[in-house]
């Protein structure tokens, strides 16, 4: 299992635009097996960015995008809040067309994160991915 350790940020309010694009939206239900809220949790990583080790990337599933929406690639994850037992499995995005930087992790679920875990900016958050 690898353990990403990381706290909440403010988004740059353009993932729920692209999540909602029909190209995508098909594909989440189908591949992810939900349909998530758009928009996306970004976490900034404490312990620098997230390289994928090759278990992980053979675990990477992708969203095909087209000419104008690039591809996302994704990977299932346990989301937990620190200091609490409040926890959500989800799914980690990589899109390919991102202004974030490599230690930013986008996280998506089913339901409204910050509302149902009861995060804010700077909320404490661990992810587990299971190699």
């Amino acid at each position: 299992m690898t353990v990403l350790k990381g706290y909440v940020i403010s988004g740059m309010n353009k993932a729920s635009k692209f999540m909602e694009q029909k190209i995508y939206m098909d594909q989440f239900k189908e591949k992810i097996g939900f349909t998530p809220i758009p928009g996306t949790l970004n976490i900034k990583l404490t312990n620098g960015e997230y390289i994928l080790n090759k278990t992980a990337i053979n675990k990477l599933q992708e969203i095909k995008g087209d000419e104008n929406h690039g591809n996302v690639y994704f990977l299932s994850a346990l989301l937990k809040k620190e200091g609490s037992n409040k926890k959500k499995l989800g799914t980690i995005l990589f899109p390919m067309k991102t202004q974030h930087k490599k230690d930013t992790i986008e996280f998506v679920a089913d339901v409204y994160l910050r509302k149902t875990m009861n995060l804010h900016d700077n909320s404490k958050v661990i992810l587990e991915i299971y190699d």
